[in-house]
């Protein structure tokens, strides 16, 4: 998975290598998408669940911060929400259209890309597939 420095929203940074040794879930998503929207509380309640297992990051794509930050005051929101000037960690990760969520394993790896709502069954199931390898020292 390609490496980045994004701001979060309510200021500080993330950088992605220092998840390394965790499973990561980026989620790509904006507040014009209704797609988004719908699959919003998908990932806020698989974040609670798992809690520190798995880094859920969401990143705002072609979209406002502060447009964002509005949304986000009127839903749930447990997991880092970072702001992708000009969309060039979107570019990085040929995102094309939202949502779209990458699964990334211990080693840094992108394991799977979602186009479109992640269901609960994806999520569920490559999420198992995540933590399994984890487990096992990471090596698939």
């Amino acid at each position: 998975a390609p490496d980045f420095t994004l701001e979060l929203f309510d200021g500080g940074e993330v950088v992605l290598s220092e998840y390394l040794g965790n499973p990561v879930v980026i989620n790509f998503w904006s507040t014009w998408c209704e797609p988004c929207k719908a699959e919003h509380d998908i990932l806020q309640n698989a974040a609670r669940t798992y809690g520190d297992a798995v880094q859920f990051l969401g990143v705002i794509y072609q979209d406002d911060a502060q447009a964002a930050r509005d949304y986000l005051k009127t839903r749930m929101s447990v997991f880092p929400q970072l702001a992708d000037p000009n969309t060039r960690v979107g570019l990085d990760y040929g995102v094309s259209g939202v949502p779209e969520s990458f699964f990334i394993d211990v080693q840094g790896r992108i394991r799977h890309k979602q186009a479109g709502v992640v269901t609960p069954h994806v999520l569920i199931s490559q999420l198992r597939t995540l933590l399994t390898e984890a487990a096992s020292g990471g090596s698939q």
